[in-house]
């Protein structure tokens, strides 16, 4: 549990220094803004309590939001996620449901049902963030282009990351 628990601790702070040092000043062509800080929302325990997944979201959000400038765009966009996983995650469950304490994983579940999960909570967070971004309907061309371009990007990070940050089987 202490393990788990500081394996979480970790993953969390190389993301968000990750994001807040390098990726935070990466915006190709205006359309393309990855944000892997998501992550840490992704990467949680299936069964993780649902009230602290919203609150740590919301939390996670705000310190996106105060190191970029954005007045709670972030916050609202992961609070939505951290909001909605579980329901997706109820979606997409395994026949035999989900052991406990397990983590949201390629090495747990599949490769398609990790994409599914990782594509489904990315996009969510991308189209909510520039919606609010621009703040009207008449630009929805636009978010869409936004929000496909950036999480493309933004899923070949988690996919590198989860690779590079998750424990193997067995360990």
């Amino acid at each position: 549990m202490i393990s788990q628990i500081l394996d979480i601790w970790k993953v969390s702070l190389i993301v968000i220094v990750l994001q807040l040092l390098i990726l935070q000043n990466i915006q190709l062509g205006g359309y393309i803004s990855p944000n892997l800080y998501i992550f840490i929302i992704l990467y949680l325990p299936v069964h993780f309590q649902h009230s602290a997944l919203i609150v740590l979201g919301f939390i996670l959000g705000l310190i996106i939001d105060i190191f970029y400038g954005t007045l709670g765009m972030h916050a609202a966009s992961a609070l939505l996620i951290a909001f909605l996983r579980p329901y997706l995650l109820n979606l997409i469950a395994p026949r035999d449901g989900y052991e406990a304490n397990v983590k949201p994983s390629i090495k747990e579940f599949s490769f398609s049902w990790f994409i599914t999960y990782a594509l489904t909570m990315t996009l969510i967070h991308h189209f909510t963030l520039f919606l609010i971004e621009a703040s009207k309907f008449s630009e929805i061309g636009n978010i869409l282009l936004r929000s496909f371009l950036s999480t493309s990007l933004t899923l070949i990070l988690i996919i590198i990351t989860h690779f590079f940050l998750t424990p193997r089987r067995g360990s």
